[in-house]
């Protein structure tokens, strides 16, 4: 479901300013009043993104949040330190759901657009029954168009980075077809996602690229997205399960460095 602005019920409980300050970590959201520890040690970024092709746009570069000026808007639990956001699963939280999000709209849509970021899941991580942990998502411009999302998908045996697609058009989980590197819990990890729609309603040749610390994992180049002007929305939202009836069973959290993000 694609974020709103109009969450006034959560606006008005806040007991900080949001995620807009750069200060001490603080939770932004109604159902926690108190300040939550984080991890201040910085990240291993670099600020070099070795997959973004050239020409490209710059659209946000840093850490979503940081200033009123990055476009970034936050809801829920997230908090915020000088280096990274993190996103607790608290024991008995619910699938089907994210902590927080933080996302960034676009003026106008893209059809072609690299989403790349720093990435740290807990160890120990407790996975949901689906295998789907969800990263990040890109929404189009149609409301009701579906989207695709990145996530940390485990198979019974191990993590991999994977992407699913639930356009109209096109709906299917796409594994690793080139490296599938296991991820690694409880390490920073650099995420580099391509995306390109479809060049008409019928082509089916929309493609997707992502990389696994500088290691090409997938790609598809034969994608159908909606019949519309491309992405408007770049969402962090880490939506624990594929769907409802489960809860963890131990504090887990994925935390986020530096986002880079850029269009043709």
């Amino acid at each position: 479901m694609r974020p709103k602005r109009t969450t006034l019920l959560v606006l008005l409980l806040l007991p900080t300013p949001a995620c807009d300050a750069p200060s001490l970590a603080q939770v932004c959201a109604a159902s926690n009043t108190t300040p939550v520890s984080v991890d201040v040690r910085a990240t291993v970024e670099r600020g070099v993104w070795p997959h973004e092709p050239a020409g490209f746009t710059p659209v946000s570069d840093g850490i979503p949040g940081v200033s009123q000026e990055s476009g970034w808007i936050c809801e829920g639990d997230v908090s915020l330190a000088t280096d990274h956001l993190v996103f607790n699963y608290r024991p008995g939280f619910q699938s089907g759901y994210a902590p927080g999000v933080m996302y960034l709209d676009l003026p106008t849509p893209t059809p072609e657009t690299y989403f790349g970021f720093y990435w740290k899941p807990s160890n120990p991580w407790e996975s949901h029954r689906s295998g789907v942990n969800k990263m990040a998502l890109l929404f189009p411009a149609t409301s009701s168009g579906g989207t695709i999302y990145i996530m940390m998908f485990h198979d019974g045996s191990r993590y991999t980075i994977q992407v699913e697609t639930t356009f109209d058009t096109d709906t299917r989980r796409l594994e690793p077809n080139m490296t599938a590197t296991p991820v690694v819990l409880g390490a920073w990890h650099q995420i580099e996602w391509y995306v390109r729609y479809s060049s008409n309603p019928s082509s089916r040749d929309g493609v997707v690229r992502w990389w696994l610390d500088g290691v090409l994992q997938g790609e598809y180049t034969d994608l159908q997205m909606p019949p519309d002007a491309g992405f408007t929305q770049y969402t962090i939202r880490p939506v624990w399960g594929g769907g409802v009836g489960d809860a963890k069973q131990q504090l887990d959290s994925f935390s986020y460095g530096r986002v880079r993000i850029s269009k043709r």
